[in-house]
Order: C-alpha cells, then sequence, then structure tokens
C-alpha cells in the first residue's frame, strides 16, 4: 500500500511542476519577445534581414510563421488595418482585394499608439495615407472566413506586430 501512495505522490509532483513550468514560461512572454523592453528587442531582431511585402506575399510557405523584419506601408480601411503593396507584380491568383493583403494587427497595443500618432499629426491629410514602417512580427497564411469585412478574418494573411522600429509619415511635409 505504501508503495501505490508514494507512487501516486511522484506523478502529482511531476504533473505540479510541469504545470508550474508552463505557467511560468507564458506569463514571461518567452515564445514571443516582450514589447515592452524595446532595447533588447532592436538587438535580438537586428540581425534579420528587412523585406518588403512582395517577398513575404510571393513566397508565404517560406515565411508562414516565422518571425521577419518589414519595411512596408500599412494603410487604414473601413475594416482595419492592412499591408497592401501596389508595386508587386499583377498575380492571376489574385482575384480580389482580400487575397492581396496582410491584416496589420498587435500584440501589444501600445504599439498602435505609435501609428494612431502618426494619423493625428497629419490631421489635414486623409486617414487613408499610407504610414511607412519599419517592424519586426510574425508572418502567417490566414484561414479567411469571408462572412464579414472584417481585415483580421479576410485577409489571405496576418502580420502580428512585435515591435515597429520606425513609423513615419511619408506624406508630411
Amino acid at each position: 500500500m505504501k508503495r501505490y501512495i508514494s507512487w501516486i505522490l511522484v506523478i502529482l509532483l511531476t504533473f505540479t511542476f510541469g504545470v508550474v513550468t508552463t505557467l511560468l514560461l507564458f506569463s514571461h512572454n518567452s515564445l514571443i519577445p516582450s514589447c515592452s523592453n524595446e532595447t533588447s528587442n532592436e538587438n535580438i531582431f537586428e540581425s534579420l534581414p528587412v523585406l518588403n511585402y512582395c517577398e513575404l506575399r510571393n513566397n508565404p510557405d517560406k515565411y508562414d510563421g516565422k518571425i521577419v523584419r518589414l519595411n512596408t506601408d500599412i494603410l487604414s480601411g473601413n475594416h482595419g488595418e492592412y499591408i497592401y503593396d501596389v508595386n508587386c507584380p499583377a498575380d492571376e491568383k489574385i482575384k480580389d482585394y482580400y487575397a492581396a493583403t496582410a491584416a496589420f494587427m498587435y500584440i501589444d497595443r501600445r504599439e498602435q499608439k505609435k501609428v494612431t500618432d502618426i494619423r493625428i499629426a497629419r490631421s489635414a491629410k486623409p486617414w487613408t495615407d499610407p504610414v511607412n514602417v519599419v517592424t519586426v512580427g510574425k508572418f502567417r497564411k490566414n484561414e479567411f472566413t469571408r462572412n464579414d469585412s472584417g481585415m483580421d478574418r479576410n485577409a489571405e494573411f496576418h502580420f502580428m506586430v512585435i515591435s515597429l522600429e520606425i513609423v513615419s509619415d511619408k506624406n508630411k511635409k
């Protein structure tokens, strides 16, 4: 009987240790670097090459699920922020607007404030004007729903922002 109790205690302790370790990993955001310490993030990501959106869109399998560094324009529409590059060569597979875009999304809402500040600064310009960014984030293919008009649900790709290195108003005089 003592032998069974000993095994049960060992199993419970092992299980508890696993749960505590997992919770600690998630609470410290070890899987995705935190946006709160921007100087350490710059050091982590400075070795990544700076890509343009055409590279991601034309090679989605190569970059799917990977953290990439991107220099692109983000645009704002009625249904969310998105990445679209008019300079990308047309692709016969791309039949509609959503298939050519990546929804621009945020892990940390404080990052969105940087982009909002740029838009407020150019209050005389249309809110749909592009904002140029150099950003690090996770690129992935999206399983779009097409059942509503939200960019996050209908864009072919998602770009989840981890950090914004540069935010500039291309149209500022």
